[in-house]
């Protein structure tokens, strides 16, 4: 993968160029796990962070400033509390004085001169945007303008032509100002500041700072050296925020916004420990230790020393406050894009002084709060803004009463600013505090809110800071101001109607939710406590409850009267949906607790009726004159009533309106409920409703009343007189045939047009006299209602004999009669709907109940609008429920019988796809279609009907539940193809129908079917049920969704024990559904058990909710104690391995023992078998078997191990080799995993057909050549958990594979990066990898030692003739372009090619083994080699080869002999330099004599040179193990070498003699020849470096220099590159593993895709972790002007951003979590 680099490499990469806030953020929690793992790294991780802190992306920024407050929550450090702790047992109480005397940088400060002195700090500056150079001024002038003018696009002559002399000076083209310096009498402050501000233009200036901080630095040169700091106790984000303070200064405003960032971040939860060094304990704690929490534990310490660490806090809070008020002081950059002005980087500065005010003494408190007072004073109003803005976060973060009392002035008179963004800012700083406002004096009360009363004067109609007036005053009034306030409520709030149809839709919901807080208040809202130090205004009532008579004064009269008439309006004009339910919440606030009297006062029948007139205008018809109330705002410049008027909403469908109308009947309902008995406006309103010709206005009455009778208000006789006069309207069916007012404006466009075709009729000789009856036409035509016009034009001509522009007239005039009639029947059955709803829900059904059926089953059949559809729906509900359960149970039937309508099935192609364009079509006919409609009406009747009946719902409807559940139930014994997916073909009908109907109303049926299914699940019936049960359940759960949540726990444990079934099928299955089942997990704990489950199922709920708390957090579930004796004592990392596998066997999982080659595999594998013989011993009476499949060596290496290990009498090991009918059938398999990579091998396959209850993979490499490998021991282990391997290549191997070859940075490279983070997460739990140099700290080290050595004469001769040959080219394309492919791949691939490699292998070896005489250039070369004619080489051919035995021939041969010397293996000669002269040797000292060597080669040919050509010319004792020794043998050949020290060397080739053996007695290693796959060689030197070895083991690697072998190194370095991606050291331990995240695996198994997308195609950062310049980075170097200042801020974030990043809830939050 070219994009190269770690996992952490590619997570801080995606920091910059994460395409999503999603991937951002699962980067920064993944960047923060490792960081709690090893936190060592801190440092590091620091750095990488700081390099992205100042991006010129807001997005990558905020990622940063994200990780920075992760980290810094983490790693919480011994804070001043704690020194104040310490000092209790050291000082006493003297050292509280006199700390902070010396801490004079805020006191220092002269405002004055810095607003006056100092530039201010814009966007940057403006210095990229000039164009370079050191020419004089004039000639630098010229080529400004020139380049100025090239910009504006006058070149050639145009140039000429123009003269921009008077409309741009030189002054204008010249930067005159020069840099800042240290004017007279500046004071040393002021003169520091500048310093700083030199730095943070790097330039070569530094700020003071403590004794204690600059040590720290100094010493800290790498992190290794910060980290051994922070051990003994200094500040571990000392260095960070010391480099973060200056670039508060920068002239850039993105880095003066990441530095903000970074210290609000830290300090947010560092601020009480900043700049202190306080000695910790020696031995780590806390967060120091790995996946530790809390503070390290404090070292005892002097008095001075605590006292220096105290000062050296308040020093330290002092200085970045001082550079915080000065970048508040002088920025100016804000964004505009919004209704309100935001200051992104003041605004970050200010929440950074509240973070670090959090731990301020009061005095620098006062001192912090005097500055920022000065602030609020400036004439500018940026810097008002700043000033108020650091007050709000100061008050937010200290909500201290002598602080509040020294800023109130300032932010009185914030709010009567003539900005109106400084007085937003204002009315935001008083709310963290407004409870405690409620407890100053009385006077300091009313003047606060009568000053916002008064802001609401001088309102325009971009006027963003009313919304937060009137939010300061809902929270001003819901906290209990004093009644003086609240007296003044008749006379203030007339102020706030306007407001109400501001434009701006802030301001409007504010005003809404205002009048919602006063109507809570005048309940007698109980007040906050009171604050310590504030004296209670005499005036002011008691914090109990009981009505507030002061505040109910505005709740009567023609302020209820208007207050209630706005918010009704609202809810009809509103075009947001949250606005108009605001609405209707506020106005049922207002109704429940006004009083009687004053709402019958309020509430005329006048106004209900225009109310109900209101909300029944037809779509799209003008408001009636005088029927809203406009209440002229000060923006306005004309009276309301001149304005356009305008009309009801209006949408294609009449969803828009019927929501509106819907809700609008809610409001009226609430109206009626409210009213008096006996006085009931609404009820004399309803009436006039009933008996509108308009069909809407009739919907609303109806609709009213029938919410008003579910509402059950006093008048209970009135809604039963209503009811009648509805129900009488259905008996009558006068709607019918009722021409309704909406039908007017398609009836006048009719008649003109019938009317002309009579007179041309009648002027044709047509009898027109006949049928008008002598009326004139068009009186005739304008009395007929729609039907009689229809049968009237199909009475008239219209066939050949009719004129063709006739004809077509009278088409026309059919077309949009059937139309009208469409119309009519619609809004005819609408009315009817509603009008029986109301008779349903008034419980005055009558004697016969067709006349309400029909219309409820009629529009939940027709009817396109969702609000009628869930009208109708409820009230068929509520009818099933009370009528007759014969009339219930036909009901039900039709609708069962509407919802299991077939679907239509979509076109598909030959490939079984659907176009995405066509697909999209189809949904919405399908959606628009009838059969659709009625589908949808029934599913939300049925959902309804459940809701009402809930638990009655079996007994209502038996025929109904039956037709339900009795399928599904025959379909467990007989499992038909819909429960393997709901397909169409092959499945009975009635199964069909039950699925879908179970996805409605399935919750019920989860007890009955759980009773039949869980025996099964469990293997207590046979195997044939317990498939049947799988697929049942599969089909619930795919069925109910989320309604199975809380039977989760009963499902869980069976499913697991079904994930062990011996049947593949049933495997398989249960793996997939246990994906499906683990989506819905999470939502299920803290449930309580269903309570429709019987005694015996309430107690295994209980029982497997307890197991699935153990499943989910790890930590509660004790260590394994085997029921045996163990002869060996269990290293700490075997003992969490065996752990590890004790928690798999006790979940039924399965899973890949992957630690090092040498860690104790086998030890620990052999300790679980034997655990799980003996438990099965103990609970029934065959014993157990279990099956080890390894390489034909290791066999007897197993039953050597087991026997040492055990002992005898607990497992029973035998030795199983040769043909398979030997084998047995056996229970337990753990098996070795290098022979099922592949997953096409025989061997995989003939794996993957035994039948076991628990399987177990052992391996020291999960991956050696491709990611598909993981996919094939998964299959082996759990088939389906990673899905098909056709799904697994798309996911994974498309990935890399494309990442491979990609640019750095390119969407294919993080597509990549994503992959492989994903297929790590997904495997994480079940792969235990531990490595030898994390837990084996008394292992000797590994020396890994390259000699290259160069190619002899012959050798080179050879290889230059290959690369002459036509097969160089197709090596050399295949070793660069398939690196993902194995030799055994090769074969099948490219047999030639392969051939040519292993030529060239050889060839590298030694010559001897290639060399061919019927090869013309061989014989040429051997010749040229030997000095022989080529005829002579030729005819003594066998002569010819003996004299190539000297090593002069083979470089490997003659640098293996040299190393055997220096080992003292071989005997040096007196000649020592007739060696091969050879890069990277080794010197004789580093190998003294006494070392046992490990020869390995490929090739059994090599080890044949080997003997003959050194061991046996050298006398050299040794052994040789390859594949030509019967695996019977092999044990005992490494027995032999272990035991006898007299044997120097063991030649082995690695396919058979690199796996599994234990060969500690040598500590020298030697491969002459190496492995595509690099796992093989690494197993091959750690036969050597493993438990029990005692010396260092060097490894030294022959290589022929610039050959194929430096291909074959290259490809090893980029396969281990993906292995340690997939698996690393979150696989450590079953503690690092984190089982509650088992949640998030199984939930991507069935994905097709990726869970992420990468970002940006082109143009993304590299993965280094430098800061990315971005599109303002090209800007800058390519553009001048206003064109690329312009550019420069394309990066600024949008709304919801800074809402998100900017609320005053989060950061009070992250403070109080701090």
């Amino acid at each position: 993968m070219s994009s190269g680099g770690s996992r952490l490499d590619r997570l801080f990469g995606l920091l910059s160029t994460g395409a999503s806030a999603e991937i951002r953020s699962s980067a920064v929690v993944q960047i923060a796990d490792l960081a709690k793992a090893h936190p060592p790294q801190l440092p590091y991780l620091l750095e990488r962070a700081h390099a992205i802190i100042s991006n010129a992306k807001w997005e990558a920024r905020t990622a940063a400033g994200q990780l920075l407050g992760a980290l810094a929550a983490h790693c919480i450090c011994p804070g001043s509390a704690d020194v104040a702790a310490a000092s209790m047992g050291s000082l006493g109480h003297s050292t509280q004085q006199d700390i902070g005397a010396s801490c004079r940088a805020l006191a220092d400060i002269n405002m004055a001169e810095i607003l006056r002195e100092h530039n201010p700090l814009l966007a940057s500056s403006g210095e990229e945007y000039q164009r370079k150079g050191n020419k004089a001024i004039a000639g630098n002038v010229a080529e400004q303008r020139k380049h100025l003018k090239e910009k504006l696009g006058l070149k050639g002559k145009l140039d000429q032509l123009s003269d921009m002399t008077g409309l741009i000076s030189d002054a204008d083209l010249v930067d005159e100002q020069p840099e800042p310096a240290p004017a007279a009498g500046t004071s040393a402050r002021a003169a520091m500041m500048l310093k700083r501000k030199a730095k943070a233009s790097d330039q070569p200036a530094a700020s003071k700072r403590s004794k204690l901080s600059a040590e720290v630095t100094s010493k800290a040169g790498s992190s290794a050296d910060t980290w051994q700091l922070i051990c003994q106790g200094a500040w571990p984000f000392q260095w960070l925020a010391d480099e973060l303070t200056p670039k508060l200064l920068h002239a850039s405003w993105e880095v003066r916004h990441g530095a903000a960032m970074g210290l609000r971040e830290i300090l947010s939860s560092q601020a009480s420990s900043a700049g202190m060094s306080m000695p910790l304990r020696d031995h780590p704690s806390g967060w120091l230790l790995s996946n530790g929490q809390g503070k390290p534990l404090l070292a005892p310490c002097d008095a001075s020393h605590i006292h220096q660490n105290r000062a050296a806090h308040e020093a330290w809070l002092d200085d970045c406050l001082a550079h915080l008020i000065q970048l508040l002081a002088l920025d100016r950059f804000a964004d505009f894009g919004s209704d309100q002005a935001v200051a992104p980087v003041r605004e970050t500065a200010a929440q950074a002084v509240g973070a670090a005010a959090s731990a301020l003494s009061t005095s620098s408190l006062l001192v912090l709060a005097g500055l920022l007072r000065q602030l609020c004073e400036s004439s500018e109003w940026a810097v008002r803004q700043s000033g108020l803005l650091g007050l709000k976060y100061l008050l937010a973060s200290r909500p201290d009463n002598a602080l509040l009392e020294a800023v109130m002035p300032a932010i009185m008179q914030g709010l009567s600013d003539a900005d109106d963004d400084v007085r937003a800012v204002a009315a935001e700083a008083m709310l963290p505090v407004a409870s405690q406002v409620c407890h100053a004096d009385a006077t300091v009360q009313k003047q606060i809110v009568q000053l916002l009363w008064d802001a609401l004067l001088d309102v325009d109609e971009l006027s963003p800071s009313i919304g937060r007036v009137m939010q300061l005053l809902a929270a001003l009034y819901t906290s209990g101001v004093c009644q003086e306030a609240q007296a003044s409520l008749p006379e203030v709030l007339p102020r706030s109607w306007p407001l109400f149809r501001h434009s701006l839709s802030s301001v409007r919901m504010a005003c809404v939710k205002c009048l919602a807080a006063l109507a809570l208040t005048s309940a007698g809202h109980p007040a906050a406590a009171q604050p310590a130090g504030w004296t209670t205004s005499p005036n002011r009532s008691e914090a109990g409850g009981g009505p507030n008579p002061a505040t109910e004064i505005w709740l009567q009269g023609p302020l209820l009267r208007t207050a209630i008439q706005l918010l009704f309006q609202n809810v009809l004009r509103e075009d947001r949906v949250s606005i108009r339910e605001a609405s209707q919440k506020a106005l049922r606030e207002i109704l429940q607790r006004a009083t009687a009297t004053a709402l019958h006062q309020a509430v005329s029948p006048g106004l209900v009726h225009i109310f109900l007139r209101l909300a029944g205008i037809p779509s799209g018809q003008a408001w009636p004159a005088g029927s809203l109330l406009n209440i002229q705002g000060p923006w306005e410049a004309s009276p309301a009533a001149a304005c356009p008027t305008a009309e009801y909403p209006r949408d294609a469908n009449g969803e828009l309106a019927a929501d509106i109308r819907v809700l609008a009947s809610e409001c009226l309902a609430l109206m009626a409920a409210a009213l008096p008995a006996g006085m009931n406006a609404v009820a004399s309103a309803i009436v006039l409703g009933l008996q509108s010709t308009t069909a809407s206005e009739r919907m609303v009455a109806a609709m009213t009343l029938a919410k008003w009778a579910k509402v059950k208000g006093p008048d209970g006789s009135v809604i039963g007189e209503l009811a009648q006069q509805c129900q009488d309207q259905l008996a009558a069916g006068s709607s019918n045939t009722q021409s309704f007012t909406e039908l007017e404006h398609l009836s006048r466009g009719i008649h003109p047009k019938l009317s002309a075709i009579l007179r041309r009729l009648q002027e044709a000789g047509w009898n027109v006299e006949a049928i008008t009856q002598g009326t004139v036409i068009a009186n005739f035509v304008q009395q007929l209602q729609p039907q009689a016009m229809c049968s009237l034009v199909n009475m008239l001509p219209h066939g050949a004999t009719t004129s063709e522009p006739l004809r077509t007239a009278i088409l026309e005039v059919q077309a949009q009669i059937a139309l009208l009639l469409e119309t009519q029947e619609q809004l005819c059955l609408r009315v009817q709907a509603c009008l029986a709803a109301a008779v349903v829900h008034a419980s005055n059904l009558p004697a016969k109940l067709n006349i309400i059926i029909q219309p409820l089953m009629g529009t939940i059949r027709t009817g396109a609008v969702p609000a009628f559809r869930a009208l109708a729906s409820v009230a068929l509900a509520s009818l099933i429920s009370s009528c007759k359960p014969v009339a219930a149970e036909r009901i039900a039937k039709n609708i069962s019988a509407m919802a299991c309508i077939a679907d239509p099935v979509p076109d598909v192609n030959t490939s079984g796809e659907v176009g995405t364009a066509g697909f999209q079509l189809q949904q919405e006919n399908a959606a628009s279609s009838p059969t659709s409609r009625s589908q949808q009406g029934a599913q939300a009747a049925l959902k309804a009907i459940t809701a009402t009946l809930g638990q009655d719902l079996v007994s209502r409807l038996p025929s109904f539940w039956s037709a339900m559940t009795e399928p599904l139930l025959r379909s467990l014994h007989s499992a038909p193809a819909a429960l393997q997916g709901e397909q169409r073909d092959g499945a009975p009908q009635p199964v069909l129908d039950s699925l879908k109907l179970l996805r409605i109303v399935g919750t019920y049926i989860m007890p009955i079917i759980l009773r039949l299914m869980l025996p099964s699940l469990k293997g207590k019936l046979s195997s044939k049920e317990v498939g049947s049960a799988i697929r049942l359940l599969r089909a619930i759960i795919t069925a109910l969704g989320g309604a199975v949540i809380p039977y989760c726990p009963l499902l869980m444990l069976p499913l697991m024990q079904c994930m062990s079934d011996p049947q593949q099928s049933v495997r398989i299955q249960a793996t997939e559904i246990f994906a499906e089942l683990v989506k819905l997990l999470p939502l299920a704990q803290g449930m309580s058990c269903p309570a429709s489950l019987d005694e015996a199922d309430k107690a295994a709920w209980s029982e497997d909710q307890v197991f699935l708390l153990q499943l989910l957090d790890n930590s509660q579930a004790g260590d394994f104690v085997p029921p045996f004796e163990v002869l060996a004592e269990l290293r700490h990392y075997q003992r969490a391995g065996v752990n590890w596998l004790a928690f798999l066997r006790r979940c039924g999982l399965h899973g890949v023992l992957a630690d090092d080659m040498g860690l104790g595999k086998t030890l620990q594998t052999t300790i679980i078998l034997a655990a799980d013989h003996v438990e099965q011993q103990s609970q029934q009476a065959e014993a157990p078997m279990s099956l080890v499949i390894c390489p034909p060596t290791l066999v007897d290496h197993w039953v050597h191990e087991i026997v040492k290990y055990l002992g005898s009498g607990i497992l029973f090991p035998r030795a199983i080799q040769g043909p398979l009918q030997h084998r047995a059938a056996l229970l337990q398999q753990p098996a070795s995993g290098h022979a099922i990579r592949n997953p096409k091998s025989k061997i995989s396959q003939a794996c993957k057909q035994v039948a076991a209850r628990h399987r177990l993979i052992l391996t020291g490499t999960p991956i050696q050549n491709s990611i598909l490998e993981l996919w094939s021991l998964f299959d082996f282990l759990m088939p389906g958990f990673l899905g098909t391997e056709a799904l697994f290549n798309r996911r994974f191997g498309k990935a890399l594979a494309q990442a491979k070859t990609s640019k750095r940075g390119s969407a294919e490279a993080q597509a990549g990066l994503l992959a492989v983070d994903g297929l790590h997460k997904q495997v994480a739990p079940f792969i235990l990898r531990r490595t030898k140099d994390a837990v084996l700290k008394d292992l000797p080290p590994k020396i890994l030692q390259d000699i290259f050595c160069g190619l002899s004469p012959l050798q080179h001769a050879l290889y230059h003739e290959f690369a002459s040959s036509q097969a160089a080219e197709s090596v050399a394309s295949l070793a660069s372009e398939r690196l993902g492919t194995s030799g055994d791949g090769l074969v099948d691939n490219a047999p030639h090619v392969f051939q040519a490699l292993q030529y060239l292998r050889k060839l590298c070896s030694h010559p001897l083994l290639v060399l061919d005489p019927s090869v013309e250039p061989h014989l040429k070369a051997v010749s040229q080699a030997i000095g022989q004619p080529a005829a002579t080489v030729k005819a003594q051919w066998a002569a010819s080869l003996e004299m190539l035995h000297e090593l002069e021939h083979a470089p490997k041969m003659a640098a293996l002999l040299e190393l055997l010397q220096q080992c003292g293996i071989a005997p040096v000669p007196s000649d020592a330099d007739a060696g091969v002269a050879v890069e990277g040797e080794p010197t004789s000292g580093d190998l003294a004599g006494g070392h046992r060597v490990l020869i390995f080669a490929q090739l059994k040919g090599l080890l044949d040179l080997v003997q003959s050509d050194i061991m046996h010319p050298h006398g050299i004792s040794h052994l040789r193990l390859d594949g030509s020794v019967e695996p019977t043998k092999r044990f005992g050949i490494v027995e032999q070498f272990n035991l006898d020290p007299t044997i120097q060397a063991l030649l082995l080739t690695t396919h058979v003699g690199g796996l599994g053996l234990n060969l500690t007695s040598a500590d020298t290693v030697i491969f002459l020849e190496h492995d595509w796959n690099p796992m093989r060689d690494l197993q091959a030197m750690d036969r050597a470096h493993r438990l029990g070895q005692k010396r260092t083991v060097t490894v030294y690697r022959l290589l022929m220099r610039h050959t194929l072998e430096d291909k074959i190194m290259g490809l090893q370095r980029f396969k281990l590159d993906i292995a340690n991606a997939a698996i690393n050291q979150d696989n450590v331990s079953l503690s690092a593993m984190d089982t509650s995240k088992l949640l998030d695996l199984f939930t991507a198994s069935n994905d097709s895709q990726p869970s992420q997308q990468p970002g940006e195609a082109h143009g993304a950062p590299s993965f280094s972790g430098e800061p990315d310049t971005g599109r303002l980075g090209k800007a800058s170097k390519s553009q001048g002007g206003l064109k690329g200042m312009m550019k420069g801020l394309e990066d600024l974030a949008d709304e919801s951003q800074y809402a998100e990043e900017f609320s005053l809830s989060s950061f009070m939050k992250k403070l109080g979590q701090a």
